[in-house]
């Protein structure tokens, strides 16, 4: 695939440039903030059903390690492959773990009836 010549694309303003920028921007500090909101919540109810200061502290210490565990590899898988196959897969792969995960939890509360 040979790259197109600098005259066959279209420019873009400094003003469409800025308001991809801020689009940009906003869209990841709410993603940031929706996740670690939803880890914190997370850790709360932990804490609220185990009375267990130590699992809420633990949790929110494994939280950001795994996320520093997965930069690296995660940040090569989107370098490399099409991005479209990369959400593609990213959203099978959490459609999968949910399903497998709401199983597991009928699967465990019935063992423990």
């Amino acid at each position: 695939m040979s790259n197109p010549s600098p005259e066959s694309v279209p420019m873009i303003s400094n003003r469409q440039s800025n308001a991809q920028i801020i689009k940009a921007f906003i869209s990841n500090f709410i993603s940031s903030l929706s996740g670690k909101m939803f880890s914190f919540g997370l850790g709360l109810m932990l804490l609220d059903e185990t009375h267990s200061a130590i699992s809420f502290g633990l949790n929110m210490l494994i939280t950001p390690i795994i996320g520093l565990l997965c930069l690296v590899p995660i940040g090569n898988l989107v370098d490399t492959y099409p991005h479209k196959a990369v959400l593609t897969g990213s959203l099978l792969a959490r459609i999968t773990a949910l399903f497998l995960f709401a199983i597991s939890i009928n699967f465990l509360s019935e063992i423990a009836n």
